[in-house]
């Protein structure tokens, strides 16, 4: 007989008998009241009579019940069976479990055939994701998608309890209606005995910390079960670099879709003792042993990684596709069992996050001094984070020479940082940083009140102020503005904003906005390196500029380079077309002043005139500048 008639047929006769010792008890005292009790009334007896019979009836009602109920989930189990028997070879079957669930995926029974030896009491009340995994679906929703009546199956899962108990299953699965009530009849066709040391294994964790335990621990048993002097092992992290552009040109789904494709592909790569692991949607860990020949060197092995990757990504592109894929992968060739999972992971996660700088390649192999570079940039932000709150930045000022005027015209704010034990750190060697952790926010808003502040004390001049692309991005940066200069009564005609042409090309729309708001309250906008990024003729037609400030890359070498002498002789000819003032950077000598005077450049700055002053500096070179 088959194991799951002789479950329901035992459990059924036993819970039947119960309720039929029940009902028969009940109704033997009530008649033994009727009869046997001397002084009842005539109207008593009829009630007992009456109550025996209300019993009975009852008794009978929830038989009929239970066992109509039981029919249908019967009829299920059998209809699941009978797919089995039609689609599955018996031969690859290692045991059968047999799943009732409720409408909320918990577990209601629970039984298995002789050949799984499993408590019912492990897992029922449990709800049927915490035991059973896929790498191709969502449990959740592929349950939900269930129609009455209708049988539908899934290869690739895996039903686990614990290290011990973990089995690859085939999931048969088919929705009923009983008495109000939805139920779920799972079967699982065990396709695999206990796979803890087998090649996948699949989880997804949303609890980080747990994620990179189970990580380690797999990569570390990878590790044990590896003869490094003939194999190399490859960790990798890897997903989908234009997975924002793929998501907002075909939705979500496509993207899932993508993922699941990968992991069939990988799994189908893996040995058995390499792992695949999924974490949340859209992004694979997974492992990969390389026999290494004796010839092979670092770059060899990383030639037939790519090509290993281009298979890959060949493998998921359609050709019918708008829009490609294309993959990015963070790996680490581990060559010997003396490094930490924890290490291994550490490595490959940083090389993966360089994967989506706009100048790396989609494969980024980790390495000693990568991962130096990022123990760096912790400590440079660890660093800035201290600077801004124990106010360690101060702002010099660079005078600015008007070749009209012969005089002194205005001060550039240049931002400084003496740290109390490093000394001075040079702004190129922390601004981009800031830039990159939103930090640079904080920046700019204690220069614009530094210098909106000091304007107060010198009204002489005007002051030039950097902002950055970055900048544009924080909403607040033009509400501070305004409270900085009803704050100190500043005239805004007096303070210069300068932008480089990153700003432009970043968000262009935005850039204009937030610059056409600035030039109506009354700001000069300079646009600052000029000629040394994407300068565009537009850029000068649609921004409101007031001039254009020539980089010093361009100055140094107009002496001797006739090059150089050219260009910035058309970027001063091109200025004066577009009627904007020329500001030249970084001169030194005289002959580069007398250069730039004979071309009718507006101003310059640089150590020939000045070099960055503090405010008391500055004020004293002013005073000096009267004499």
């Amino acid at each position: 007989m088959d194991p799951l008639s002789i479950i329901h047929k035992t459990n059924e006769e036993k819970n039947d008998c119960i309720v039929c010792f029940l009902i028969v008890s009940l109704s033997s005292i009530l008649l033994l009241l009727c009869f046997f009790s001397e002084g009842l009334s005539r109207a008593t007896q009829s009630s007992l009579l009456l109550t025996q019979i209300l019993v009975n009836f009852l008794g009978c009602y929830c038989l009929a019940k239970r066992r109509i109920k039981k029919g249908l989930i019967n009829s299920s189990y059998k209809k699941l069976l009978s797919f089995k028997e039609h689609n599955y070879n018996n031969s690859t079957s290692k045991g059968i479990i047999y799943i009732k669930l409720n409408d909320r995926f918990f577990i209601n029974s629970f039984h298995s055939d002789s050949k799984i030896f499993l408590s019912a009491n492990l897992v029922e009340g449990k709800k049927i994701t915490d035991i059973l995994y896929s790498p191709v679906i969502s449990i959740d929703n592929w349950l939900s998608e269930l129609k009455y009546g209708l049988i539908r199956n899934s290869s690739d899962c895996f039903f686990s309890l614990d290290k011990s108990i973990n089995f690859k299953v085939e999931m048969i699965a088919c929705k009923t209606y009983v008495r109000r009530n939805d139920f779920i009849c799972l079967l699982l066709i065990v396709t695999d005995d206990h796979i803890k040391n087998k090649s996948v294994i699949i989880s997804s964790e949303d609890n980080e910390v747990r994620y990179k335990e189970n990580i380690c621990k797999n990569i570390e048993q990878s590790l044990s079960k590896v003869n490094f002097r003939d194999t190399v092992l490859i960790i990798s992290q890897i997903s989908v670099r234009n997975i924002s552009l793929i998501s907002e040109v075909y939705g979500r789904d496509v993207i899932t879709s993508i993922i699941e494709n990968l992991c069939k592909e990988l799994s189908a790569e893996c040995s058995e003792n390499d792992f695949v692991i999924k974490k949340d949607n859209d992004t694979i860990i997974f492992s990969l042993q390389l026999k290494r020949v004796e010839y092979h060197t670092k770059d060899i092995i990383q030639n037939r990684i790519g090509f290993f990757f281009q298979e890959l990504q060949k493998s998921i592109t359609g050709n019918d596709s708008l829009v490609k894929p294309i993959i990015c992968a963070g790996c680490l060739i581990v060559n010997n069992c003396n490094i930490s999972g924890s290490n291994i992971i550490s490595h490959v996660q940083i090389a993966f996050s360089q994967t989506y700088r706009i100048d790396k390649e989609n494969v980024i192999f980790g390495s000693e001094s990568l991962y130096k570079e990022h123990e760096e940039r912790i400590i440079m932000l660890g660093l800035l984070t201290e600077a801004i709150r124990e106010n360690q930045f101060v702002v010099y000022y660079q005078p600015k020479y008007s070749f009209i005027n012969s005089d002194v015209s205005g001060a550039e704010a240049l931002i400084r940082w003496y740290h109390p034990n490093y000394g001075f750190i040079p702004p190129d060697n922390f601004i981009p940083f800031a830039e990159k952790v939103d930090l640079i926010h904080s920046i700019t808003a204690m220069v614009i009140t530094t210098v909106f502040s000091f304007s107060q004390q010198v009204n002489s001049i005007s002051f030039s102020i950097n902002l950055s692309g970055k900048d544009f991005e924080n909403s607040t940066l033009l509400n501070h503005i305004d409270k900085m200069a009803e704050l100190y009564e500043v005239n805004p005609c007096r303070i210069i904003f300068e932008i480089t042409e990153s700003v432009m090309i970043t968000n262009p729309t935005l850039a204009l906005n937030n610059l056409t708001k600035l030039k109506v309250k009354g700001y000069k906008i300079h646009i600052d390196d000029f000629g040394t990024g994407y300068s565009s003729l537009n850029y000068l037609r649609e921004f409101p500029f007031d001039a254009i400030k020539l980089d010093r890359t361009f100055i140094s070498g107009i002496a001797y380079d006739a090059r150089d002498l050219s260009i910035v002789r058309s970027i001063v000819s091109l200025g004066k077309a577009f009627s904007l003032g020329i500001v030249a950077e970084g001169v030194e000598n005289n002959e580069q002043f007398e250069l730039l005077k004979n071309m009718n450049c507006d101003e310059f700055q640089g150590y020939y005139y000045s070099e960055p002053l503090s405010g008391d500096q500055l004020i004293d070179f002013l005073r000096g500048q009267k004499k």
